[in-house]
């Protein structure tokens, strides 16, 4: 496995595991009874804003990662199409 590839998994995997976290912090902002309830108190409405506002910065970079290499492989195939 080549070097581009791995690194475009690992970036992939990064973009999906922000999205999530994302998504639950959010859900423990608005639904923060649920959230607390699933668990069991270990996520609080505060801690959920406090990690839903950090995770901003890594998923710009990691989403901006994910874009850039979608974009040079598209450059790589149309390159050897072109040949």
């Amino acid at each position: 496995m080549d070097l581009f590839l791995f690194l475009r998994r690992i970036v992939h995997w990064l973009v999906t595991i922000l999205i999530g976290l994302y998504i639950f912090t959010g859900l423990g902002i608005t639904n923060f009874q649920v959230i607390e309830a699933v668990t069991f108190g270990q996520v609080s409405k505060l801690g959920a804003y406090q990690v839903h506002t950090f995770l901003l910065y890594p998923f710009i970079v990691v989403l901006g990662l994910h874009i850039a290499f979608a974009l040079i492989q598209n450059r790589q195939k149309r390159n050897i199409n072109v040949a």
